[in-house]
């Protein structure tokens, strides 16, 4: 247990770890609620650092989303950094993107769930017509 008596916490540097994650993880806050029952206004004060503390619930609720040790977000929120529960798997590097597709993907995360299934029908569409153009040269 994180005896946290005598430590300071970082709401800040918290939020932000938190909220990288989420993102690099392609996740939105709707997502976040629906896996692990956190809802959208307690994540938005954790990653904006409004609220103090967050409460046992909210740390094992990102511990469990994120693939994260025991008491891992609790000692993060005290400067520790994150364990992940598995330390033989290696996270692959996220390859820095090209602005257009940061953009695109951005705008796509604002969407919801009928509006990105028409986008993904059309990006089939478009791999279809791509492919019937390749076997008419």
């Amino acid at each position: 247990m994180i005896y946290k008596s005598h430590l300071e916490g970082d709401p800040a540097r918290f939020g932000r770890i938190i909220q990288t994650e989420r993102k690099r993880r392609g996740l939105t806050r709707e997502k976040v609620q629906e896996k692990v029952g956190l809802g959208v206004m307690t994540q938005y004060n954790v990653e904006n650092a409004k609220g103090g503390t967050p409460r046992a619930q909210t740390f094992t609720a990102y511990e469990e989303l994120f693939g994260w040790k025991e008491e891992s977000a609790a000692r993060t929120f005290y400067g520790g950094d994150p364990k992940p529960l598995h330390t033989d798997v290696v996270p692959e590097p996220v390859p820095e993107l090209p602005p257009a597709v940061r953009k695109i993907a951005f705008r796509l995360a604002q969407l919801n769930d009928p509006a990105l299934k028409q986008v993904e029908e059309l990006l089939d569409l478009a791999d279809k017509m791509r492919e019937s153009n390749n076997k008419g040269e």
